[in-house]
């Protein structure tokens, strides 16, 4: 739980608004095919190392428990975010809301007061791929370049 906490800490830099100038292609239809359960299933790129200096690593793996998270998005704009703890989804019944701007997907939680750099309350996917029931996202994780999240619709 300690290094998803971190995961959407350390994104703090990237602005949440929906106002990007980003025009990348999406194959499919995104708005139809961004409705239903997404759940991240595999993690590439920079990350943390599961060490007492939580040093940066590049890692093509699948997450580990304390990384799981899924949310479900409705077409009406609605979303519910779930952690994975203890061997259960639970929900964080926080977020509420979630936008889409081209192939910019941001969820926004309840408690969003619109400091577009706040992870806690704004989360902030780039989708770069979306076809059948797969999800391809890039996000802004550290320094040293973004990471890339696969998500499977469930």
């Amino acid at each position: 739980m300690a290094i998803l906490f971190a995961l959407f800490s350390m994104v703090s830099f990237t602005a949440c608004s929906s106002d990007d100038d980003d025009d990348t292609s999406v194959s499919g239809d995104i708005k139809t095919n961004i409705v239903g359960t997404w759940e991240l299933t595999h993690i590439k790129g920079w990350y943390w190392a599961d060490d007492e200096d939580e040093s940066d690593i590049i890692v093509d793996k699948s997450p580990e428990s304390g990384d799981k998270f899924r949310f479900s998005l409705n077409a009406n704009g609605g979303c519910i975010w779930y952690d994975y703890d203890a061997g259960t989804w639970k929900s964080y019944s926080g977020i509420t809301k979630y936008e889409l701007n081209a192939n910019i997907l941001i969820i926004k939680d309840y408690y969003y007061s619109g400091d577009e750099t706040d992870w806690k309350t704004c989360k902030r996917f780039k989708i770069t791929s979306i076809k059948d029931n797969t999800m391809i996202c890039t996000v802004y994780l550290m320094d040293e370049g973004d990471t890339e999240f696969t998500f499977t619709k469930r």
